[in-house]
């Protein structure tokens, strides 16, 4: 029962996804709130950069570490740490700017 101890990341993973999929709804429909969504998810995925850049995710044995010679993990690294970012400089974005402005080119 080695998965169990992984259930926590996938929630984590879940979690940050629907958040970020509801905030980037309410932000193209306009919906007050997005900000709040987006800022969990934001928090959600720096935990989760946190925890596999510590050791702290759980691994099925101790022996393992990351598959750097796949190339499917380094694309997945790649785009992950994309969409991360990209979120992150909205987010900043939103906050210098103003979340209550229309933002026509954005939605």
């Amino acid at each position: 029962m080695w998965w169990i101890y992984h259930l926590w990341v996938i929630g984590f993973q879940i979690a940050a996804l629907a958040c970020y999929g509801v905030g980037s709804y309410r932000f193209y429909k306009n919906i007050k709130g997005f900000m709040k969504f987006l800022t969990l998810g934001i928090i959600l995925d720096i935990i989760m950069a946190i925890g596999a850049s510590s050791g702290a995710l759980p691994r099925m044995e101790a022996s393992q570490s990351a598959v750097w010679t796949s190339p499917l993990f380094i694309t997945h690294v790649i785009l992950s740490g994309f969409g991360l970012f990209s979120f992150i400089f909205l987010y900043i974005f939103l906050l210098i700017k103003g979340a209550d402005k229309e933002y026509p080119k954005l939605r």
